[in-house]
């Protein structure tokens, strides 16, 4: 498979990212990332802040819409600073950026940030300040709930679940990702002067929008597949039409967005019936198909056997 080539690429994310908490996003402003289908699909976990409070904080169209502007000027930034630094985003998350450089000149950055644990932390970036970042990131919080009728409760709960205080030092982020940068300056050196690349050059805020939207949507599925979701959710949630979801979809994946979300249903339904005995019709309604019988068809088309056959080749049967 074309995952292969990039197997160890992806287990070095998900080892770095186990083993310290870090939350890494890869935010790429030339498309270089997404002209494979084997490198995107490793890179697609990583491609966006997928924890609850962020994905909380994007469902207001008009927060989603900062949250690109606010993408943009971490990268003018990349370009004026060279190299890495540290702040607070205006929804309160604070993270590091590794600017990911070619020719002295930023084509993306990898923001991280720390899953949450219990230390407490001083800002490095903001000097002379009275308040913990804990405080600053609480009030920029209260302050966007208020401002966008978001629930503070909710958001505040959230935050502290999935986010926590940065108390990595300078040198040790960049012992760890400057190995990425360099990687990633090899694959876009690899691919700038493809004829895949040169056909889809757009702005730099138009290629991360195009990757934001797919990215998110993915997410977004991943998340809600036991739900009844359609496109039109997903499209309302990425603030696109659907048209416009469907066509940038298709185009990357190679599938639609329904066959997709079925695929993502049949993965997890394999995963249930090799290690939990529980009867076929729970596990269909588990993975969100509302008809067993229908289940059981989309999985036999999909895997060339049926649930049950499936499942009893592990050795387990209800």
């Amino acid at each position: 498979m074309d995952e292969l080539r990039y197997a160890g690429l992806l287990e070095y994310l998900n080892f770095i990212s186990k083993t310290y908490d870090l939350e890494i996003c890869i935010n790429d402003f030339t498309g270089f990332t997404m002209l494979e289908h084997g490198l995107m699909s490793v890179l697609q976990p990583y491609m966006i802040h997928k924890n609850k409070f962020c994905m909380y904080i994007k469902s207001n169209n008009e927060l989603w819409q900062k949250c690109l502007k606010n993408k943009k000027r971490i990268l003018d930034k990349c370009n004026k600073e060279k190299n890495l630094f540290k702040g607070i985003c205006p929804s309160g998350v604070e993270e590091y950026i590794v600017p990911i450089l070619y020719e002295n000149m930023a084509i993306g950055f990898i923001s991280v940030g720390v899953n949450n644990s219990n230390s407490n932390y001083i800002s490095s970036c903001i000097s002379n300040s009275t308040y913990s970042n804990r405080k600053i990131s609480e009030y920029l919080i209260r302050k966007k709930c208020l401002q966008y009728n978001l629930n503070f409760e909710k958001a505040l709960q959230l935050y502290n679940s999935a986010c926590s205080d940065s108390s990595h030092s300078f040198q040790f982020i960049w012992s760890i990702f400057s190995i990425l940068t360099q990687y990633f300056q090899e694959l876009y050196i690899r691919h700038i002067n493809s004829s895949a690349y040169k056909q889809h050059q757009l702005s730099p805020q138009a290629v991360y929008t195009k990757t934001h939207i797919f990215s998110h949507a993915i997410e977004y599925i991943n998340q809600n597949y036991s739900n009844n979701i359609t496109v039109a959710d997903i499209s309302r949630f990425c603030c696109c039409s659907q048209s416009y979801i469907s066509h940038n979809f298709k185009e990357r994946m190679g599938l639609n967005i329904p066959a997709y979300i079925s695929k993502v249903r049949v993965e997890q339904a394999k995963t249930l019936l090799e290690n939990i005995n529980l009867p076929i019709s729970h596990i269909a309604t588990e993975v969100g198909f509302n008809d067993p019988n229908y289940f059981s068809k989309v999985f036999s088309d999909t895997c060339g056997m049926s649930p049950r056959d499936y499942r009893k080749s592990f050795g387990t049967s209800i």
